[in-house]
């Protein structure tokens, strides 16, 4: 974890929210290499890896569903309560 959270106001919401793993740049790798590595990283973390690449578009349409699904949830679940003097407000 890092040192970040474990010094942040924010340390008991932060990991209360969802988190989307996204490799970029995925047209820099040779055709197939950055998939391959994104479901291997996957596997490791136990969690799913999105591999995308902006200048051809390729993830970008599993992304935009990985966000939506993502939003439903939280939408769909009371938010956490807001940290005071954090800036951090509850969901509406």
């Amino acid at each position: 974890m890092s040192e970040f959270l474990r010094n942040t106001a924010y340390k008991s919401t932060w990991l209360e929210r969802p988190e989307l793993i996204v490799g970029t740049k995925g047209d820099l790798a040779p055709a197939g290499e950055a998939e391959k590595a994104g479901k291997a990283l996957g596997r490791k973390l136990k969690k799913p890896v999105i591999v995308i690449s902006a200048a051809t578009g390729a993830g970008l349409e599993a992304l935009v569903d990985a966000v939506g699904k993502a939003l439903d949830a939280q939408v769909a679940r009371p938010g956490p309560e807001a940290v005071p003097g954090t800036g951090d407000v509850p969901a509406s």
